[in-house]
């Protein structure tokens, strides 16, 4: 009985996945060309002046956001170099930013209780409310860096919500979850703001936890790393 209803919930996992993988696609053959002035000002010219090393000729080439860590626009930057059909580029920007998706319903699955009535059709709304939010539906398959750094912000909060109901934390799990955030905030120093908001969510926990300094220590030991990771080498470039 218990292998049906796991082959159910396998099976209702997979049918919304495809749903909502589809869903992605349609909204962005029906958004049309990604043609913002961001994408033509500076997420193709990053790359180029990090790849072609252009900083002893080029001045402001693409504005002062041309300065900001083009490393996220690397592979849109090769795809479009190589000539890839624009539809062939939103697909593959479709998928990996569907992810964000797959790690929303993982993240609620965290939250629901197990004895939720209707559990299933719950996971399925909040998953829809995430696809149906205005910022994902404008960046979807675009050139914006957003829906890409938010993959690892959301698998560096799954892990944490994993160790959150544990007794004894396991400081290896806050490592790498903080190097997810740190990866995320190199790429996009926006996202600093979750690693921050991640490290303070400690705070009201007090001593109520075993290990709790020393995971706190990791989580933030994980975020300079990551950091460093993504962003070390163009703080090394802008600094020389």
């Amino acid at each position: 009985m218990a292998a049906v209803e796991k082959a159910r919930a396998n099976l209702a996992s997979f049918a919304a996945g495809g749903f909502f993988l589809l869903a992605s696609t349609v909204w962005c053959l029906v958004a049309g060309k990604d043609l913002n002035f961001d994408f033509i000002n500076y997420h193709l010219y990053g790359p180029h002046l990090l790849l072609e090393g252009r900083f002893d000729r080029d001045y402001f080439g693409g504005g002062l956001a041309g300065y900001l860590n083009p490393l996220v626009h690397i592979p849109l930057y090769m795809m479009v170099r190589a000539g890839w059909h624009s539809l062939a580029i939103a697909g593959v920007l479709t998928l990996v930013h569907s992810f964000n998706l797959l790690l929303a319903w993982k993240i609620c699955d965290r939250l629901l209780p197990a004895s939720q009535l209707s559990r299933r059709w719950y996971l399925f709304c909040s998953v829809l409310l995430a696809f149906l939010s205005p910022i994902f539906l404008a960046e979807l398959g675009s050139s914006f860096a957003e829906a890409l750094t938010s993959i690892p912000v959301l698998a560096g909060l799954l892990l944490l919500l994993d160790e959150y109901s544990k007794d004894d934390w396991d400081g290896r799990q806050f490592a790498v979850a903080g190097l997810l955030l740190g990866l995320a905030t190199g790429l996009k120093l926006a996202n600093g703001l979750f690693a921050v908001g991640a490290a303070l969510a400690l705070l009201p926990l007090g001593g109520r936890k075993k290990g709790l300094a020393l995971c706190a220590f990791a989580l933030v030991l994980g975020v300079l790393a990551g950091g460093l990771l993504t962003h070390g080498y163009w703080s090394f470039l802008l600094w020389r």
